[in-house]
C-alpha cells in the first residue's frame, strides 16, 4: 500500500494558505517544483466532458478531483476519502464515464459493466441525476433502477446494495462481467449494517483459484473524512493535523486488488486498514 501523490492546487477563496494533506505530502521532501493544477483537461479527462463541466460553471478542480481523477484513469483500485458531498462524487463518476465510454466499442456485453453503491435511495438518484447529466451531454447511456434496456443503453447502474441484489437474483446484473464497482460512503454501510449486502455482490467476483483476487475489477471505495474515519480523538489525525498545519481535506490511498476486501470485512477492519497507510505517512 502507498499514499498517492497528491497534486497541489490554489485553494479557492482561501485567504490564510492552509494546504490540504494532499498539497504537503506532494511537498514534503522533493525539490522539484510545485505544479498547480487549473483545470480538468490537465487530470486526464477528455474534451467532451470538459466542456460539460464548464457549461455548468465548474472550472477548476477540488483536492479530491485532483488526486482521484488520474489516479482512477490509470486503472487502479483507490481507497479515497473526503467529506461528502458533489465534489468527491464528481471524483469517481467522470473519470468511470470516461472509463466506460472507452470501452463501449470493445464490449459485446449484454449486461451492465459498472456498478455504484450508495448507501441510501436518496443517495442513490443524487448520484444518478449526477451521471445522467454528464452520460447524457457526454454521448453515453445509463440506466437505473430497471432492466437494462438494449445493448446500448447497459453501461452503469447506480443504487442500494439492496437494489443491485435484486438484479443479480432477477439477472439483470452479472458480477462477473462487472469491470468497475464504486463503493460510496463505504464506512457508513459498515457503519450500519449493510455490510452482508456487499459482501454478497463481491463474492461472486472472487477468482476460483487464488480464492482472493477479484477477476479484472477495478474498485473505488468512497469514505467520509479522515477525520471522521477515525475520529478526532485518533493520535494519527492529530499529529497529521498538526504536522500539516490543517484539516486532512483529501486523501486518495492506492490498493492492490487483493486488498480490496480485507478493507471492507468490516468498520474496525477499514479504520485498521487506513490507520495503518497513515501511520506510514508519519515515519
Amino acid at each position: 500500500m502507498l499514499l498517492e501523490k497528491f497534486k497541489q492546487r490554489k485553494l479557492k477563496g482561501s485567504s490564510n494558505g492552509t494546504a490540504s494533506l494532499a498539497s504537503n505530502v506532494a511537498e514534503k521532501g522533493q525539490n522539484e517544483p510545485t505544479m498547480v493544477v487549473s483545470g480538468f483537461k490537465e487530470l486526464g479527462l477528455n474534451d467532451e466532458l470538459v466542456e460539460v463541466l464548464e457549461g455548468i460553471g465548474d472550472f477548476v478542480p477540488s483536492e479530491i478531483q485532483c488526486v482521484a481523477i488520474p489516479t482512477i484513469l490509470e486503472g487502479k483500485c483507490v481507497l479515497l476519502s473526503s467529506p461528502s458531498g458533489p465534489e468527491k462524487a464528481l471524483a469517481f463518476l467522470l473519470p468511470l464515464i470516461q472509463l466506460l465510454r472507452q470501452d463501449l466499442l470493445g464490449s459485446n456485453s449484454n449486461h451492465p459493466r459498472s456498478v455504484v453503491l450508495c448507501a441510501t435511495e436518496d443517495k442513490a438518484e443524487e448520484c444518478f441525476n449526477a451521471a445522467k447529466y454528464i452520460i447524457h451531454n457526454s454521448e453515453l447511456k445509463s440506466a437505473k433502477g430497471s432492466a437494462p434496456r438494449s445493448n446500448t443503453s447497459i453501461g452503469l447502474i447506480i443504487g442500494t446494495p439492496y437494489e443491485i441484489l435484486q438484479y443479480i437474483e432477477e439477472g439483470s446484473v452479472v458480477p462477473v462481467e462487472l469491470r468497475y464497482l464504486v463503493v460510496d460512503d463505504v464506512d457508513y454501510m459498515l457503519g450500519n449494517g449493510l455490510g452482508p449486502e456487499i459482501h454478497k455482490i463481491l463474492t461472486p467476483l472472487l477468482d476460483p483459484e487464488s480464492k482472493s483476487n477479484v477477476k479484472r475489477l477495478q474498485t473505488v471505495l468512497a469514505t467520509s473524512s479522515i477525520t471522521e474515519v477515525l475520529g478526532e480523538q485518533s493520535p494519527i489525525v492529530k499529529n497529521l493535523e498538526r504536522d500539516h498545519a490543517g484539516n486532512i481535506s483529501a486523501m486518495c490511498l492506492e490498493m492492490d486488488q487483493t486488498e480490496v476486501f480485507h478493507f471492507i470485512e468490516s468498520l474496525d477492519s477499514l479504520r485498521g486498514k487506513v490507520a495503518e497507510a497513515m501511520d506510514s505517512l508519519l515515519k
